[in-house]
């Protein structure tokens, strides 16, 4: 098996843990998901994509916190 091949295959399953967990909204998991996603796009040098893919979803965690200064 190529090191391609292996790398398609990671993809593959990192984009179906993600999608399972939005599907089930389990919002831990989702954001796990789109981490590990976005480091491995960030290390294919894809990093608009990983930022794209994380925002949301980061976002939704950090909602409605305020910065006490």
């Amino acid at each position: 098996m190529s090191a391609l091949n292996r790398l398609e295959e990671g993809q593959a399953a990192l984009k179906d843990a993600f999608v399972i967990a939005r599907r089930q909204q389990a919002k831990s998991y989702e954001l796990r998901a789109a981490m590990s996603m976005a480091r491995f796009w960030r290390d294919q040098g894809k990093r608009d994509e990983a930022r794209e893919l994380l925002a949301p979803v980061y976002g939704w965690f950090t909602e409605g916190l305020t910065r006490s200064t």
